[in-house]
C-alpha cells in the first residue's frame, strides 16, 4: 500500500524538518531544508541512525525537494 503525500503537505513536512533541525543543531536555514544539509545533518551530527532510517528520509527529502524546486 502506497502513501500518497500531496505537495502541500510535503512542503510543510519540509518546512517542519527544516524548523526542528534548526532548533536541534542551532542551525540557520532558508525556508525549506535541502536534499544535501540534511545528508549532512544525518551522516555526521547523528551517526546512531540506522541504513534502513537513512534511506528512508534521504528519499523522503529527495521527493520533497523534487516537488518543491519544480513549483
Amino acid at each position: 500500500m502506497e502513501i500518497k503525500i500531496s505537495k502541500k503537505d510535503k512542503i510543510d513536512i519540509s518546512k517542519k524538518l527544516k524548523s526542528f533541525l534548526a532548533e536541534q543543531y542551532s542551525l540557520e536555514l532558508g525556508e525549506y531544508i535541502s536534499y544535501e544539509l540534511l545528508e549532512f545533518i544525518i551522516k555526521e551530527l547523528n551517526p546512531h541512525f540506522n541504513q534502513v532510517t537513512m534511506d528512508r528520509l534521504e528519499l523522503l527529502l529527495k521527493n520533497i525537494e523534487k516537488d518543491i524546486y519544480s513549483q
